[in-house]
């Protein structure tokens, strides 16, 4: 079977956006899967989609034409990530949140998936993120939503770059919103906790509240973490819908005036 000139830039072009959306989107983007490994599923996936997706009337031919074009898919991809990977992204702030609260955030051990050294707490919400992640079919949804893209923005077609990063910038504002309503059960009680230290520690000055502090405070951070596992949960997979939902308008809008 030959293969066009049309259907080679075709393919490099949905290469591009799917390598971008593998760079950014949870669980394909962790650095325990073998890039190689990576590279051989966007390979494939893209030999399938050459002969699936709709296409612009007129393709790049020219090298000054095809350069921006690949630039322009593999942001595309990388942006449908981003969104996606914002809840990972706000489960380790809210992580992160509770660890400073707890006295935890000098505990920091290095994530090999992240590459990054993280607090054992945030670590522990970043685990159990990926994992509701999987159990929901979040990387389906992952899949799915780049298949979409296909047809909302067609390979090829230019992108409206300003209402992009302007719905970017809004949308990143949900992680300190989404990091808060996760963390703040544990925070609501330790703030008890180390008010209660303070009342003993002025109804009996010669204990060390501080010394103490450290050891109650981390002990009552995992209790209360235990307790709200189940709305943490909840909270996470509506999270995902959510951000599933946002990946979809932000096609709508990088397409703009072209669509």
């Amino acid at each position: 079977m030959s293969i066009s000139a049309d259907q080679m830039i075709l393919f490099f072009l949905i290469f591009a956006r799917l390598l971008g959306l593998i760079q950014q989107a949870p669980l394909f983007n962790n650095k325990d899967i073998f890039a190689l490994a990576k590279l051989v599923l966007v390979f494939w996936v893209s030999m399938l989609c050459v002969f699936l997706v709709p296409t612009v009337i007129r393709l790049p031919h020219s090298l000054l034409e095809l350069a921006p074009a690949v630039v322009v898919e593999f942001l595309v991809g990388a942006v449908i990530g981003y969104v996606m990977q914002l809840i990972i992204i706000s489960v380790e702030f809210a992580g992160s949140l509770i660890d400073n609260q707890a006295g935890l955030s000098a505990s920091s051990v290095l994530d090999p998936s992240s590459g990054q050294s993280n607090p054992v707490l945030t670590r522990l919400m970043t685990q159990v993120a990926t994992i509701v992640f999987v159990v929901v079919n979040g990387h389906l949804l992952v899949l799915r939503a780049i298949l979409e893209s296909f047809k909302i923005l067609p390979v090829g077609s230019p992108i409206d770059i300003p209402s992009t990063m302007e719905a970017l910038m809004v949308t990143g504002q949900d992680i300190f919103s989404i990091g808060l309503q996760i963390a703040m059960p544990v925070i609501l009680v330790i703030f008890l906790t180390d008010f209660a230290l303070g009342l003993v520690n002025r109804v009996a000055p010669q204990v060390n509240v501080f010394q103490l502090g450290f050891q109650i405070k981390p002990i009552v951070a995992v209790l209360v973490m235990l307790f709200a596992l189940p709305v943490t949960l909840e909270l996470i997979t509506s999270v995902i819908q959510k951000m599933t939902e946002r990946s979809f308008e932000l096609m709508i809008i990088m397409r703009g005036v072209h669509g």
